[in-house]
């Protein structure tokens, strides 16, 4: 009998069903799904062939089959398969059909299959009916209904898989969950929960769809009486697949935080990450298998931030037909009739004198004047922050919100997300890290990522946080800055972020606070040196800044010596900075600074006779152009960013190297001539950074954003 004869033959049949099937490069597989479905003795439905770009014969087979219920919707690109499933979904729906039946092209079934599912799910009275899915032996069970492991986080699993079917699942009952590797679900559900969700592209847009239906109250039952035989992943490589892999796992993790909630989330995000951590180190994954399931925990955050749009079910019927329009819109253009809303988060201005507190008061306080189209929000304990700083945000369109001082987590995980949602942010900018289940779009600033290449200067902790969080940042952030080409080329190299994500933002010294002269000296004497005479150094007091070198060659300097000024508050690490003062005997020689206001700061750069900042790594080097600004020489490092930011100015030294540091400080000390050219040519380098090119360059970057992102 011929496919037409078939077709005639079973047009009686009630209850139209609009089989829904997604084929990409699906030609090995076609022919006997294609004679599955020319056998079925229920002969009221109609197939919605969606494909997705086939390079094979697919689209061929397809036409070639020559039933008049075959409507083929063939798209110019891969949409994946949930769109595809939807597309299929709203043609069936518009042509009048009363259920959907989603169905994997990699399968065969029996002629009494179709009429045994709307017969069972009449039968049962429910919203949904799997069938009983076989491997493609047709011995072993693949899923007899399936469930979600709350455990696990929601992680979806069949029932019975692998089992040798003996008869053991022969009992209709109640499930929460069917992969829709074939469903039969009634049309009002689609009223009720909508469609499936496009983010997925693959892999868990089923578990979502189940989900969500149980979720509304609707029924989903399993039926022994209809079996399907499934040749498991013959399209996509199989379960150990990388494709595989990395889609099930960002699928999961977007799963849980659209489905779960934030809170709730934290502890489930936590052990994926302990559980993927004991794999590897147990050596259940290789080095790639981690690295591959690492990133897609991070897309999974990016999906959940920023998820594809739906297919609307209006106006459904208008493409259907023997060939689609061909591609599906995935995202859509946000209009707003207000005026764009920037948060900032300025929680480091509440502290003491340190290079991001700096960085955020300049920059910021410059940069809101620069877009008054813009709204800006400023988060930080107003009780805490000077009146100096309070004084810089007032422009017309900037708005400073009190944000009580908190512990990091309670700020990235609490606050900031609160604070985003009460007022309706566009984008939140903040330093280093950004909060990790906020659903708004981020722009960040990573001052280094020293703790990759350095980690002996880090405490395990905050290595450890800051490798996971930092490069979740760089991940999900619609811009990233920086602040030297040095650690613009490592967020490039370690975290793989685009060069076009990156700006390179170059910190600079404040006209205003740092200038030769000798401003302030009085105070400078109160600290029990002589202002001209002393040497300075600026930082905290923590391994990575070398105060054990430096300490080292001031006591080779032949005696007497300079007394040394270390301005910084004490940090990882500071004991082994006093032990070895007492060791060398130079209680005397050197003045720890442990507080000190921005004024006395400043006042004790102009009137240092030198500068020396013998840094193992820094992503900038801030104090180098400060001290350049104030017009005194400088010995810094020639390591990492700092001959970036010195040039020519200043003398380059091996901070591993007391000899070679000692050596540097005396030609300075001993030779005016030297000690001058160096003064002039700091000045003149100094110049080079500056906030204001920083806060035009950061102005541009926002007003692009904006100018892409809204259409008004």
């Amino acid at each position: 009998m011929s496919n037409s004869a078939i077709s005639e033959a079973g047009a009686s049949n009630t209850g139209k069903i609009g089989v829904v099937t997604v084929t990409y490069n699906s030609g090995t597989v076609l022919s006997a799904f294609l004679e599955s479905m020319a056998r079925q003795s229920y002969g009221n439905f109609l197939l919605y062939a969606v494909d997705n770009a086939s390079k094979d014969d697919s689209v061929a087979q397809l036409e070639a089959w020559g039933d008049a219920r075959l409507r083929v919707i063939a798209n110019a690109e891969n949409v994946g398969v949930a769109e595809g499933n939807n597309q299929g979904t709203i043609a069936a729906l518009a042509e009048g059909c009363e259920y959907v039946l989603y169905l994997n092209n990699d399968v065969e079934f029996e002629a009494e299959t179709f009429a045994t599912l709307a017969a069972e799910i009449d039968s049962l009275g429910c919203d949904l009916l799997a069938p009983k899915i076989m491997f493609g032996d047709g011995v072993r069970i693949w899923a007899a209904g399936a469930a979600f492991n709350r455990v696990k986080g929601y992680l979806a699993y069949h029932i019975g898989e692998g089992e040798t079917d003996r008869g053991q699942f022969e009992n209709a009952r109640r499930i929460e969950y069917s992969p829709t590797c074939c469903l039969l679900v009634r049309k009002t559900v689609f009223d009720s929960i909508g469609m499936m969700d496009p983010t997925y592209f693959v892999y868990w847009d089923d578990a979502d769809f189940s989900f969500r239906a149980q979720r509304a109250g609707l029924t989903m039952y399993y039926t022994p009486k209809a079996r399907i035989l499934h040749k498991v992943s013959a399209l996509t490589g199989g379960s150990t697949s990388a494709f595989t892999i990395r889609y099930n796992a960002r699928g999961h993790i977007y799963f849980m935080l659209k489905n779960l909630g934030v809170l709730q989330c934290l502890g489930y995000l936590a052990a994926w990450e302990l559980r993927l951590l004991y794999k590897l180190l147990s050596g259940s994954i290789d080095k790639g298998g981690f690295m591959i399931r690492q990133r897609a925990f991070f897309e999974g955050i990016r999906m959940w931030r920023s998820p594809a749009v739906a297919t609307p079910t209006t106006n459904a019927g208008e493409d259907a037909g023997r060939k689609g329009s061909g591609k599906a819109s995935r995202t859509a253009v946000k209009i707003k009739g207000e005026r764009p809303r920037i948060g900032v988060d300025l929680h480091t201005l509440e502290g003491l004198y340190q290079g991001s507190r700096t960085h955020c008061y300049e920059l910021f306080s410059r940069t809101v004047t620069r877009l008054p189209e813009i709204d800006f929000y400023f988060f930080v304990d107003t009780a805490r922050w000077e009146p100096s700083c309070a004084s810089a945000f007032t422009a017309p369109n900037a708005r400073v919100v009190n944000m009580p001082h908190s512990n990091p987590f309670y700020r990235l995980g609490i606050q900031l997300p609160a604070l985003t949602k009460e007022h309706r942010l566009d984008l939140l900018h903040t330093q280093y890290i950004c909060p990790p289940l906020l659903q708004a779009k981020t722009a960040v600033t990573i001052h280094d990522i020293l703790f990759e290449d350095f980690p002996q200067y880090f405490e395990t902790f905050l290595r450890l946080r800051s490798r996971l969080l930092f490069r979740l940042s760089a991940s999900t952030s619609e811009m990233i800055f920086t602040g030297s080409q040095y650690s613009k080329e490592k967020l490039e190299q370690t975290y793989k972020v685009p060069s076009a994500k990156l700006t390179t933002l170059w910190n600079g010294a404040s006209e205003g606070r740092f200038f030769p002269g000798t401003e302030g000296a009085d105070e400078v004497g109160k600290l029990g040196v002589s202002p001209g005479e002393y040497l300075l150094s600026v930082g905290r007091l923590e391994p990575r800044k070398n105060r054990l070198g430096l300490l080292r060659a001031l006591a080779l300097l032949p005696t007497p010596r300079p007394k040394l000024v270390i301005a910084g508050q004490r940090d990882f690490g500071y004991e082994k900075i006093f032990q070895l003062r007492d060791e060398l005997l130079l209680q005397d020689d050197v003045i720890f600074l442990e507080t000190a206001s921005d004024d006395l700061l400043a006042a004790l750069y102009r009137n240092a006779r030198l500068f020396v900042y013998p840094s193992f790594a820094e992503g900038f080097g801030m104090p180098v152009i400060e001290a350049m600004a104030s017009g005194i020489p400088v010995i810094t490092s020639n390591t990492t960013s700092l001959p970036e930011v010195a040039g020519d100015a200043a003398l380059l030294v091996d901070p591993h190297s007391p000899e070679e540091i000692r050596d540097a400080m005396n030609r300075v000390l001993h030779d005016e001539a030297l000690a001058a050219r160096m003064r002039e040519a700091g000045i003149r380098r100094a110049e080079v950074f500056n906030w204001d090119g920083a806060a035009d360059m950061l102005a541009d970057k926002y007003r692009a954003y904006f100018t892409d992102k809204f259409k008004n």
